[in-house]
């Protein structure tokens, strides 16, 4: 029988396949949305009405809006309650280390491989250097006849 984590990252994959599922029909078209009643309408309030409804795109900060965007579909679309976010948080930060830590090992491997593949190499390349030496060595050089 597999461990109890395995069966809650089954259940968090679950959930994650579903999250996509839904958002993968907004997310896979293009979309084009049309404004020009809302620019007319923008247009034809008076300064006032503009401060007091303000709607003007070029001044949204969209790291603001990103951020309540991701924490909006994390509620409202994967279920998730806000006040389960630190220990997200927590978990995503172990996750995060721990892929590091997998990186730098593998980095590691991929050099001791590197290593040992040159000391091979250079082995075989002073194998042959040698011999060839030592057969010239053995050999004489006649000198003209």
């Amino acid at each position: 029988s597999f461990p109890y984590y395995f069966h809650s990252l089954v259940k968090v994959q679950k959930r994650i396949s579903a999250g996509l599922t839904i958002l993968q029909y907004y997310t896979t078209k293009e979309w084009v949305f049309r404004c020009d009643n809302t620019k007319t309408l923008y247009q034809r309030l008076s300064p006032d009405d503009r401060k007091r409804f303000y709607f003007d795109v070029n001044e949204i900060n969209y790291k603001t809006y990103l951020y309540d965007f991701i924490l909006g579909a994390r509620q409202y679309i994967l279920k998730e309650a806000p006040e389960t976010l630190p220990k997200a948080r927590k978990l995503l930060r172990k996750l995060y280390i721990m892929d590091k830590i997998v990186q730098i090992g593998l980095y590691l491997c991929g050099l001791w491989l590197a290593w040992t593949y040159l000391e091979v190499v250079t082995g075989s390349i002073q194998f042959v250097f040698d011999t060839a030496i030592e057969s010239l060595r053995g050999t004489t050089v006649r000198q003209g006849l």
